[in-house]
């Protein structure tokens, strides 16, 4: 619509949300059903912090990647609204921010612009839409655990995308015991797969059905339940064999079920020591191990600390159960 302008405002406007942990893709190659589909977890810390504030002219971060993400999101947003593509805003990341490193950031990025962006034309804060906000973003055309974990935050799982769909539904969104906590690990290792990469290696996969039903019975006989009655012990068994086995159909591209040996020796030495809860999130080559408190995770950084011959950078984090936050500030 021509003379449309973006409106000006005078309130900053803050979001923070949580990253994610995703344990493995149900149907990682096209079938006769839902394809992709999975399991996923909410945490922090750490997490994105994205800040919106008026500005002279359109400003976007001065790393490159995060100013592409940013301003594909805003470029997408004013083609939608038919609106200018430079608005009069400044885009800001106050803490650094780890891409591809299977903690979901990208994802949490652009959610966190399009949910800031609509809460500025709107004048204030909107509701969280998942569908909405996937469509703004361009996000969830694979996993939609992301999308609904910054929306609702805490354990999501969801079947898939059916053909016709845009966006996966929301099968179950569930919370663990508060005690809970996750210790994460990052092996010395390059960035996880990404972009053009990734692509390529979901064009080559064949369908598992066998590894897909292997997956389902995991999750909705063994792991589903285990969680919801709050049974450490039978949780963090099921997760563990949700996530080696979810890391099959990627073997060829990745030279095993975890992307690289350094995380196989890593993940086996914790189920060994007799931590069931451990694997690969996403890509890699971020480690997570759950743990039933905080006095557990400590004892195994410090035991980790002291006998693994690499830095692994441990952090301790809890399950979100709130999803993405915003604030707005006047100027």
């Amino acid at each position: 619509m021509p003379g449309k302008s973006w409106p000006a405002a005078a309130a900053t406007i803050e979001v923070a949300a949580p990253v994610r942990l995703h344990f493995g893709l149900l149907a990682p190659a096209a079938g006769p059903k839902r394809r992709y589909g999975g399991l996923g977890v909410m945490i922090r810390p750490p997490e994105l912090r994205l800040r919106l504030e008026p500005a002279p002219a359109y400003q976007l971060p001065a790393q490159k990647e995060l100013a592409r993400r940013i301003d594909a999101v805003v470029q997408r947003t004013a083609q939608q609204l038919h609106l200018p593509e430079a608005p009069p805003l400044r885009f800001c990341l106050p803490e650094p921010v780890p891409l591809h490193a299977g903690l979901g950031t990208g994802t949490q990025l652009a959610m966190a612009v399009a949910w800031a962006l609509q809460s500025w034309l709107a004048g204030k804060p909107v509701t969280r839409n998942p569908g909405q906000l996937a469509g703004w973003s361009g996000r969830g055309q694979r996993s939609a655990v992301g999308v609904y974990g910054f929306c609702h935050g805490g354990w999501i799982v969801e079947p898939g995308k059916g053909p016709g769909e845009h966006l996966s539904p929301l099968e179950h969104r569930l919370e663990n015991p508060p005690a809970w906590r996750w210790l994460l690990l990052r092996p010395p290792l390059p960035p996880g797969r990404a972009g053009a990469e990734e692509q390529r290696i979901f064009q080559t996969l064949r369908p598992t059905p066998r590894i897909t039903r292997q997956l389902q019975v995991i999750l909705h006989q063994q792991l589903l339940p285990a969680l919801q009655s709050g049974c450490f012990d039978s949780t963090a068994q099921a997760l563990g064999r949700y996530s080696r086995i979810a890391g099959e159909p990627f073997a060829q591209a990745q030279g095993g079920p975890y992307a690289h040996p350094l995380v196989q020796q890593l993940v086996e030495q914790l189920h060994g020591w007799g931590y069931a809860g451990a694997g690969q999130s996403s890509w890699g080559p971020t480690v997570f191990v759950l743990l039933p408190d905080v006095r557990c995770a400590q004892e195994l950084q410090r035991r980790l600390q002291a006998c693994w011959p690499q830095p692994l950078h441990p952090w301790v984090a809890a399950t979100d159960t709130a999803g993405a936050q915003m604030c707005l500030a006047a100027q």
